[in-house]
């Protein structure tokens, strides 16, 4: 008799369990996903092909294998013309340069970059 008891107070616990667990994931799968606000860290390795277009949104930061951070909120990048940009604010530093505008170009082809709009730019003594 205690053994019957045991057993069916092991299975209730089982069955309760599953529930709870069924329950969570059923719950969890109707919640809409929403993106991270905090900055990801990734090492992605973005080589474009010449035809691949690309905009990554919200708290953007670049960094370059020379140091240079650039921070924005939607980066485009358009392979065929080989175009980097974006008609937000955006931030560029390295060791103790800042520079900050409301827009950047940048056009890989011809080797030139634009910082538009009212720029602010900053060089003191810091980290080289």
């Amino acid at each position: 008799m205690k053994t019957r008891f045991a057993a069916a107070a092991i299975l209730g616990m089982v069955v309760v369990f599953v529930l709870a667990v069924a329950g969570t994931l059923i719950a969890k799968s109707r919640i809409p996903q929403t993106e991270t606000a905090g900055a990801v860290a990734s090492s992605a390795d973005l080589r474009f092909q010449a035809t691949k277009n690309l905009e990554i949104r919200k708290n953007v930061v670049l960094t370059s294998s020379d140091g240079v951070r650039l921070e924005t909120n939607v980066l485009r990048w358009q392979g065929a013309e080989k175009r980097l940009w974006t008609d937000e604010p955006v931030r560029i530093s390295r060791g103790g340069a800042v520079a900050d505008g409301s827009s950047l170009e940048v056009r890989m082809g011809e080797e030139y970059t634009i910082l538009g709009g009212r720029v602010r730019a900053v060089f003191s003594e810091g980290n080289q």
